[in-house]
């Protein structure tokens, strides 16, 4: 499979489809981590959000170094050019996660979700500015029924929590400022798929371990007093082994397509709210308000993606009039990261539109 990847037609073929099949990836297995983290917050972490993602990075680190010590997966070794590089990304990624588990403990998941949304508008003009991308019209009628959608949850949302909002606003930047910063790094740098994944685990689980340590340890200590400590452990590090695989999807989508189109994978996949939330997260009551937002915010999905479909068709137009061989194809497997498949995706100024 491999060796026919490697020809011609059938790397141009997988390029085709490997912006879906990684928005699709993505898209699954962020529905599964949000959903496990808001048990885990909900249900066992009560003051341990540091110790929480601590553990989680751990574990996702260790899933990493085991799979490259067996030869399933390969990936750079931490240099001191590139941890100086990345250590502000570190502090992002700190910023970013703990301010969502915050959120998460006070705000029901589809208000969550729904508002995270608005992190997209700030990343699109964020790359506007900083990568000189188009925002069309089409985008903007998107970006107004988002915050429609976020008003209507907001509107009737029964639990109002001021603490919870302003945790979700922390997150909302701090999730935009880093999805920008990770691409212009891993494009200046040339990291591929997994090696933004190691170095992101492996250098904020001692932060994070740190301030688990300095500010949380009573919490801790209550934690492993509790009758079902046991499970919640389990969970917890489930959760960590999920973020191995959204890790990757993550960085993988961003690489394949854009930083706005990852963050708009990342809310519409948690817009129509399943089955299992009321069952297992009593305060997470459908209401009317909610149904709403749901309907505008999928609404504004369709919109978005016709709008980036055209930007697409623009850009190969301007691609197909550049001489053959600007853009070599990625590698065939997105496993293969040997050498970084930065330099053959889409994120070449030619192709602005798909590479945020």
């Amino acid at each position: 499979m491999a060796k026919n990847l490697s020809s011609p037609a059938s790397a141009s073929a997988w390029g085709k489809i490997e912006p879906a099949v990684a928005l699709a990836s993505y898209f699954i297995i962020s529905i599964l981590m949000t959903l496990l983290n808001k048990l885990v917050v909900a249900r066992y972490v009560h003051g341990f959000h540091l110790t929480l993602l601590a553990t989680q990075n751990f574990t996702c680190t260790v899933l990493l170094l085991l799979a490259k010590f067996f030869g399933i997966v390969n990936f750079r070794s931490l240099t001191m050019t590139h941890v100086k590089l990345w250590m502000p990304l570190v502090l992002l990624v700190v910023i970013m996660l703990y301010t969502g588990t915050k959120s998460l403990q006070h705000l029901s998941i589809h208000v969550f979700t729904i508002f995270k949304n608005l992190a997209i508008i700030f990343v699109a003009y964020g790359e506007k500015v900083i990568f000189r991308s188009k925002v069309t019209p089409m985008m903007l009628v998107s970006f107004a029924l988002m915050v429609f959608s976020a008003i209507a949850a907001a509107g009737t949302d029964l639990t109002f929590d001021l603490v919870g909002y302003s945790w979700m606003i922390s997150n909302g930047l701090a999730s935009a400022v880093y999805t920008l910063s990770l691409r212009s790094i891993i494009t200046r740098v040339r990291f591929a798929d997994l090696d933004s994944v190691f170095y992101n685990n492996m250098l904020s689980w001692p932060v994070m371990a740190t301030g688990g340590l300095l500010l949380e340890f009573p919490a801790v200590v209550e934690f492993f007093k509790r009758p079902d400590w046991g499970l919640g452990l389990f969970w917890i590090i489930t959760s960590g082994a999920m973020s191995f695989f959204i890790g990757y999807c993550s960085i993988w989508c961003i690489r394949c397509t854009s930083s706005t189109t990852h963050s708009m994978a990342g809310a519409l996949n948690k817009l129509p709210p399943p089955p299992p939330p009321p069952l297992i997260f009593d305060r997470d009551a459908v209401t009317v308000g909610t149904v709403l937002s749901i309907i505008l915010g999928f609404i504004s999905g369709l919109v978005y993606t016709q709008a980036r479909l055209n930007m697409k068709k623009e850009a190969d137009n301007t691609i197909s009039t550049k001489p053959s061989g600007l853009m070599a194809p990625s590698s065939g497997n997105p496993l293969d990261i040997s050498k970084s498949s930065i330099e053959g995706s889409p994120v070449l100024p030619l192709a602005k539109a798909l590479t945020s």
